[in-house]
């Protein structure tokens, strides 16, 4: 691991973040004074290299940290996380990543994840978005959830896979490679 010359413009935590397309995406997030909605990207040079961050002008439709976001298609997908307030959330919103890299307008999903949640997983694969564990502040998931990305860009309905994780996990990270999702860390208090 390397430092980056580049931090992000603001002490952040809970952040979530993707790439996509010589791109780093980062929104939301805690910076000890409650949620942010802001998102921020920054070009990937050919050496690895973080560039200087941005502000987009598009922020989330609401402050989140604790969510999850990935990529796929030219589109951001963000789920759940707590809201301002720290209640944990269930909604589902995407936004088109611009020919340039900026960000189009957040949408809200019409397709809700089947619970509201926080520290959850989530990854993109093959046309589908996987979400693993989480909690709601009284409870712990083991719970995997999935749903379809249509051709437009939205999200269907989520479902419940027959397999969930070994046992409950709380602020993991989650990553799909090759037909596989690979999930790493978290409590399972």
């Amino acid at each position: 691991f390397v430092t980056q010359a580049n931090a992000l413009p603001q002490p952040e935590h809970w952040v979530a973040m993707s790439a996509w397309n010589g791109r780093l995406y980062v929104t939301g997030g805690n910076n000890g004074g409650g949620g942010t909605a802001t998102v921020y990207s920054a070009p990937i040079s050919p050496d690895g290299s973080v560039g200087i961050w941005t502000q987009q002008t598009n922020s989330l439709s609401q402050s989140l940290w604790g969510h999850a976001m990935s990529a796929w298609n030219g589109r951001l997908y963000v789920t759940g996380g707590n809201n301002g307030s720290g209640i944990a959330q269930s909604t589902v919103y995407s936004a088109p990543i611009n020919a340039d890299g900026s960000m189009g307008a957040w949408t809200q999903q019409s397709d809700s994840l089947p619970q509201a949640q926080h520290g959850h997983g989530m990854s993109a694969w093959n046309g589908r978005l996987y979400v693993a564990g989480g909690a709601n502040g009284s409870s712990y998931y083991s719970t995997v959830y999935s749903a379809p990305v249509n051709p437009d860009g939205s999200v269907g309905a989520w479902t419940t896979d027959a397999n969930s994780l070994p046992q409950t996990r709380n602020g993991l990270g989650m990553s799909a490679w090759n037909g596989r999702l690979y999930v790493a860390g978290g409590g399972n208090e």
